[in-house]
């Protein structure tokens, strides 16, 4: 079994109904100026946060197999995931979700999804 890029934390009862993980993703073509990558997590500040969010912001559609919440990803993803050489044929199963983003890769670009839980 794969071990989780992160764990979910149990809400309190009095919490909203949990529905699902927000994400947020930089992309870039270049270094971020004044970023420095590490293998430790490092805090960003809200207003720098807020500023990228202004200035990189972009859509992005997601389109998410029926059914799929909560479900695995697969053996084929997974080796497509480690190996960029490998791609998707149309033989291949269906990844559980596809996102398109409204916008080229010639500058930094930030977008946000949510990965929907299952509700119990």
């Amino acid at each position: 079994q794969d071990t989780p890029p992160f764990i979910l934390k149990p809400l309190a009862a009095n919490k909203l109904e949990y529905t699902g993980e927000k994400l947020t993703f930089i992309i870039s073509p270049k270094p971020i100026e004044g970023i420095e990558i590490g293998s430790s997590a490092k805090r960003l500040s809200q207003d720098l946060f807020l500023q990228w969010q202004k200035d990189w912001q972009v859509s992005v559609e997601q389109f998410s197999m029926k059914g799929g919440v909560g479900k695995g990803y697969t053996k084929e993803e997974k080796t497509a995931g480690s190996d960029p050489k490998l791609i998707f044929t149309q033989d291949d199963p269906m990844p559980q979700n596809l996102f398109r983003i409204g916008k080229g890769a010639t500058e930094p670009v930030l977008f946000s999804i949510v990965i929907p839980t299952e509700s119990k």
